[in-house]
C-alpha cells in the first residue's frame, strides 16, 4: 500500500484486524523483513509495517535527516492512518532506535514495546569503530585529493567495509549514507531507563551489529523482560522464527 506522508510517496503493510501492531524495521531492509512474523500475528492482530523514508518503496528524505527526524516522521504516518489506540510496537535495529526515541519523549505511545536486537546503546572503543569513525570524519579530506576523485567512491566503500559497517556501504546514496553515520552517533542509552510501559526485549546471543552486552542498559529496567536466544544473530526472528515468535505471543 502507498500513500503520501509530509510529501514523501510512503509504502506500507497493513494486514489483518483487531488490535493494531506497528513494525518498524532495521536499517537496509524494509518491512516485508517482518513477513513471518505478520504470518503468525495477523490473524488476531492488525499488523502494519512502514517502510522509513530511503527504504523499501519509500521516497528518501529529502536531506540529511537525524533519528528525530525520522520519529517526526513515524508520528506523521501514524496521524495519517488514524491510529489513535496502538496496542504494541516491534522495533528491530534502528526501527528500534525509533521507537526508543519517539515512545520515551512520549511523541509516540503503545501499550507495549518489543524490542528485537535494537540500536542505541553508545558502543566502547573497539579497532574497528576507532577506524570507522576515523573514515567518517576524514574521508571528505582523503578522497577530495587530486587524482583520488573519481575513485572516492570504491574506495570509500572498501574501507567502510573493512572497518565493519556493512550499512554503510549498503546505504542507496550519499543522502542515506550521511543520513547513518549521523544516526549511529546518537546515544540512546538514557532513554532506556525512561521507558515505563511492559516490554519485551529479545537478542540474539551471536548479534555482531548490536551485541548482547547492550542488554546490560535493558536489564537495569523492571519493565523490560530480557531474553537472550542462542543460535541466532542479528536478525534473531529470521534465525530462531519459533522462539521468537513464541516470546512475542506470551508477552502480547
Amino acid at each position: 500500500m502507498k500513500l503520501v506522508v509530509d510529501g514523501l510517496m510512503t509504502e506500507y503493510i497493513d494486514r489483518g484486524k483487531g488490535k493494531v501492531i506497528l513494525f518498524l524495521h532495521g536499517w537496509g531492509s524494509d518491512a516485508a523483513v517482518f513477513g513471518g512474523l505478520f504470518k503468525e500475528l495477523e490473524d488476531k492482530y492488525r499488523v502494519i509495517g512502514l517502510n522509513f523514508p530511503g527504504f523499501g518503496g519509500t521516497d528518501e528524505p529529502p536531506e540529511v535527516w537525524s533519528v528525530q527526524d525520522y520519529v517526526d516522521f513515524t508520528k506523521k504516518f501514524i496521524d495519517k492512518l488514524d491510529l489513535k489506540d496502538i496496542y504494541a510496537i516491534v522495533g528491530h535495529s534502528f526501527g528500534g532506535r525509533v521507537m526508543l526515541k519517539s515512545v520515551s519523549s512520549g511523541q509516540i505511545a503503545a501499550k507495549k514495546l518489543i524490542f528485537i536486537d535494537t540500536a542505541g546503546v553508545k558502543q566502547k572503543t573497539t579497532l574497528k569503530l576507532f577506524v570507522y569513525k576515523a573514515i567518517a570524519k576524514t574521508g571528505k579530506v582523503i578522497f577530495g585529493l587530486p587524482g583520488l576523485k573519481k575513485f572516492s567512491g570504491k574506495l570509500k566503500d572498501r574501507l567502510y567495509g573493512a572497518a565493519g559497517a556493512k550499512d554503510y556501504v549498503n546505504a542507496t546514496s550519499e543522502v542515506m549514507k550521511e543520513i547513518f553515520k549521523k544516526v549511529i552517533d546518537e546515544d540512546l542509552s538514557q532513554d532506556i531507563a525512561k521507558i515505563k510501559q511492559p516490554s519485551l526485549v529479545v537478542w540474539g546471543a551471536d548479534d555482531e551489529m548490536t551485541p548482547a552486552s547492550d542488554l546490560e542498559e535493558y536489564g537495569k529496567n523492571r519493565v523490560m523482560q530480557v531474553n537472550i536466544i542462542d543460535d541466532a544473530g542479528h536478525y534473531v526472528f529470521i534465525d530462531q522464527p519459533e522462539k521468537t515468535i513464541k516470546l512475542i505471543k506470551e508477552f502480547l
